[in-house]
């Protein structure tokens, strides 16, 4: 199994490639399609081994491309039940900030995300908490983990690579360190929520905004948020 990141403007979507098929873990905005379909021609795949897209959350940047990329191939989509209004209503919803900068981003999204219109998007997969994944061929679990959204899911391998979208941001997007999202429906189970994922085995992180961290600099960060002690889980 490998892991490919699929880089575009301050965020990452990223591919997982098996013998078998080919996993998408969030799509990007609406004009990363064109991005994803490179990636998977420069691997040597074709748009039809995509088995299965992962949206962490209904947020735009990243479910904007799943339409056009559905023009290309069917593919089953997997996002929290609850998600499923949200979904149908084209990517509009967003949290709120936590940090001042971000206070910028909620201004634009209440400018701009109710002149978008992205056609509705319909998940295929509805996971229970802790879902496994193995019958597409992936040998990985799906877990809620509410806090940046309340529909977030997140996907942990047996490998211990994590996916868990804007749960936690990388050092190098906005911030020099790991932190906390920066837009947080609820900021405390957040913290929970990346209990959680730990707990689950997670070792690697694969964010959407900023580069790939460990399980270490988690733990770290909880202590910084909550006098916590960084031990091992």
């Amino acid at each position: 199994m490998k892991v490919h990141r699929i880089q575009g403007i301050a965020f990452s979507s990223y591919l997982i490639e098996t013998p078998s098929a080919l996993f998408l873990v969030d799509s990007g905005f609406r004009w990363f399609e064109p991005l994803v379909l490179h990636k998977i021609r420069r691997i040597g795949r074709t748009i039809e081994d995509l088995a299965l897209v992962v949206l962490t959350h209904p947020h735009i940047d990243h479910i904007g491309a799943v339409p056009a990329l559905l023009t290309h191939a069917d593919f089953d989509i997997a996002a929290h039940p609850a998600s499923r209004a949200a979904l149908a209503t084209g990517g509009r919803a967003f949290s709120a900030p936590t940090q001042t900068w971000t206070k910028a981003v909620q201004w634009l999204a209440t400018t701009a995300l109710p002149l978008l219109r992205l056609p509705p998007i319909v998940p295929t997969v509805l996971p229970t908490d802790g879902e496994r994944l193995d019958r597409f061929g992936l040998a990985g679990a799906l877990h809620y983990t509410p806090g940046h959204s309340q529909w977030c899911i997140s996907l942990v391998l047996d490998d211990g690579t994590a996916f868990a979208g804007d749960l936690i941001i990388g050092a190098g997007h906005m911030t020099t360190r790991v932190s906390p999202p920066a837009m947080a429906a609820d900021p405390v189970g957040a913290l929970a929520s990346m209990r959680k994922l730990l707990d689950a085995g997670a070792k690697r992180f694969m964010p959407a905004h900023g580069r790939a961290f460990g399980a270490a600099d988690v733990r770290a960060l909880l202590g910084r948020l909550t006098g916590e002690a960084a031990t091992a889980r």
